[in-house]
């Protein structure tokens, strides 16, 4: 079995989005919206989207809410998304929505947060200044990352073929193969215990074998 690794890669953005007039855009409607602009994270094409009456007729009359767009066509990306509200005098920030998991984005859906601000009790919101809402999006974008199957066997087997940095030469029947000591001690124990054993000698450099008998030993230095 030849391994492979999948390791994930991450882009991570913060993006903050800022509605001025605020009271200005009540009445909207239901499923209507203000969008950011556009922005590049992780490779593709986001935006930010406010619903200042509710996103279309799903969830409760009294709240606003915010979704998160892909906008690359022809594309599914994994990403993790954090929205925020911020308070435009101190910068300091509090999360609303926050998914456990990743979540999958492509072209024809969104993911949000139905009820980002109650609205009975915007108007005494510390996130409200000057008819100003601030909303910021931490986003990070989850990129697999499939690593090439290892091709150790096809080096070794180039090492084995071209003979660089062999540091022993055996002698079998009159024929000489060089070769290297570590890969004959992984590839065979005798060969372990003569080379690197207690009453091996590491220092060898000639091995010579004699013995009709042992036939195999040659295929085994060559492959």
């Amino acid at each position: 079995m030849v391994p492979s690794r999948c390791t994930p890669e991450t882009a991570r953005a913060t993006v903050a989005f800022e509605v001025i007039g605020y009271s200005l855009h009540k009445g909207l409607g239901r499923g209507k919206y203000l969008s950011s602009e556009a922005f590049s994270v992780g490779g593709y094409e986001w935006r930010i989207r406010y619903y200042p009456d509710g996103y279309r007729d799903k969830g409760p009359e009294d709240y606003v809410s915010v979704s998160l767009s892909l906008l690359t066509k022809n594309a599914e990306v994994r990403a993790i998304y954090t929205f925020k509200l911020v308070d435009p005098v101190t910068g300091q920030s509090h999360v609303v929505r926050c998914p456990a998991l990743p979540q999958l984005f492509d072209h024809s859906n969104a993911c949000g947060c139905l009820l980002f601000m109650k609205r009975t009790v915007e108007q005494e919101s510390k996130y409200l200044r000057d008819d100003r809402l601030v909303i910021e999006c931490d986003l990070e974008v989850i990129k697999e990352k499939q690593l090439p199957p290892s091709d150790l066997s096809e080096n070794l087997a180039k090492l084995l073929a071209e003979k660089k940095g062999a540091d022993v030469t055996f002698s079998v029947q009159g024929e000489v193969f060089p070769a290297h000591k570590v890969v004959l001690a992984m590839r065979s124990p005798v060969f372990d215990a003569d080379l690197y054993g207690p009453m091996g000698d590491k220092g060898r450099q000639e091995i010579t074998i004699e013995d009709e008998k042992c036939s195999g030993v040659p295929p085994l230095l060559k492959r």
